[in-house]
């Protein structure tokens, strides 16, 4: 009794022992799970696009004659887009290298964790180790002890008279018994233990595998906004810097009629997405017809916005498939 006793307290501790180790590894790779959020862009734009549907207000574009214009050179290229191209690249390169600070940190992270997991296995190991070797020179000692019994019993026995040798046959197939009984009791908790430890194993696999998947799940998901975040940046940038440049090309073009002082007409403009000039109205009249005629004149010579060529299929429609200008000397 004293020898299973012993042996049920070693394997118990032992059961502790692995049961916080895998709390520990749980806990150190919950931890280890961090999602990179992107970075929010607050960007502060003026539409121009007019949809028929929307019932926003038309945006409009003001401006200002020049009474005496003068044939006008062909423009350079546009500063702003130089500067558009050049703040794009330095967007991108932040991001980039806030990106990989945050895979370094995290491949840090994982590194550390994995290397105080590895002590508190090795630690648990060598003290089950030493718990086994305990329990071995114990059931050693009982083992010992219980042969010298036997071999006491058996010169008691064979001093005895005949009438004791069947009691003692009894006691024989009694301490066999026990001993199967015993030895089945130690398959089964070693085979419990097995299984146990197996599916500990598969637990912790699985665990990790989901783990990963979902710091990649973030990583790609951070990634596709980052760079969806990068396109409506410079999406916005280049039509500010397109409409700037229809502003200045019609302004070149307009003849203001004398005596417009105080007028001021609005135009519906719609183009291809070649920049041809398909339709112009007059949204809102001055009252003077000369001086609307002179704002339809104005986009008809400066036609056609060959900038909108730059533009995307989904940025032309949003931004210059309709649009509106404000004509106020």
């Amino acid at each position: 009794m004293e020898r299973w006793g012993g042996y049920s307290l070693s394997v118990a501790f032992a059961l502790l022992v692995h049961g916080l180790l895998a709390l520990g590894l749980f806990v150190n790779i919950k931890a280890d799970q961090r999602i990179v959020s992107p970075r929010d862009n607050i960007i502060n734009a003026t539409v121009l696009s007019v949809d028929d549907s929307a019932p926003a207000p038309i945006p409009v574009t003001e401006l200002e004659p020049k009474v005496e214009p003068e044939a006008a050179p062909i423009p350079a290229p546009s500063p702003e887009t130089t500067k558009l191209k050049q703040q794009q690249e330095a967007d991108r390169q932040r991001i980039a290298d806030e990106k990989q600070r945050e895979l370094v940190a995290q491949e840090q992270a994982r590194a550390e964790a994995a290397k105080q997991a590895k002590q508190k296995a090795e630690a648990a190991k060598a003290k089950a180790l030493a718990d086994k070797q305990r329990a071995d020179d114990a059931k050693a000692k009982a083992e010992a002890e219980r042969r010298s019994a036997q071999a006491q019993a058996k010169a008691q026995r064979e001093a005895e008279a005949a009438a004791k040798a069947k009691a003692e046959k009894a006691r024989a197939e009694a301490a066999k018994k026990a001993k199967q009984d015993a030895e089945a009791r130690a398959k089964r908790i070693a085979d419990e233990e097995r299984k146990r430890k197996e599916a500990e194993a598969k637990a912790r696999a699985e665990a990790k595998a989901a783990a990963d998947k979902a710091r990649a799940d973030a990583l790609a998901k951070a990634a596709a906004e980052e760079e969806a975040a990068l396109a409506a940046i410079a999406s916005q940038r280049l039509a500010r810097s397109i409409a700037s440049s229809i502003d200045q090309k019609v302004r070149r073009q307009w003849r203001v009629p004398p005596g417009s002082s105080g007028l001021e007409v609005q135009v519906r403009i719609s183009l291809t997405p070649t920049g041809d000039v398909v339709a112009v109205s007059i949204s809102e009249s001055s009252g003077n017809g000369a001086f609307d005629r002179s704002a339809r004149s104005a986009i008809e010579r400066a036609s056609p916005f060959d900038e909108v060529l730059q533009l995307s299929s989904k940025e032309f429609e949003s931004n210059f498939r309709r649009f509106a200008m404000i004509f106020r000397p």
